[in-house]
């Protein structure tokens, strides 16, 4: 449910855009991280995970291990909003 939420409301953002003539972008981003992420586990888990690994705690991993997840450096993120709204 939350992924077609998330759909839903990109679509709903360019119907409205469509129907009203706006210039319009959507950007959703992915698992973001970087410096000053507090690093828990549900809140900036990347950081979570390399922070345990260098003090040498266990990680833990959920399901089966097989999970792939796309992570975006902050610096990128901020980049792509400057790139869409200098468009």
């Amino acid at each position: 449910p939350y992924g077609c939420s998330k759909g839903a409301a990109d679509q709903y953002v360019l119907d409205y855009a469509k129907s009203y003539d706006l210039p319009t972008a959507v950007l959703r981003m992915s698992c973001i991280y970087g410096p000053r992420q507090f690093g828990t586990e549900d809140q900036g888990w990347v950081a979570h995970f390399l922070l345990s690994a260098l003090s040498g705690r266990p990680i833990t991993i959920y399901g089966n291990g097989k999970q792939v997840r796309d992570i975006l450096h902050v610096s990128d993120a901020v980049a792509a909003y400057r790139g869409v709204l200098a468009r």
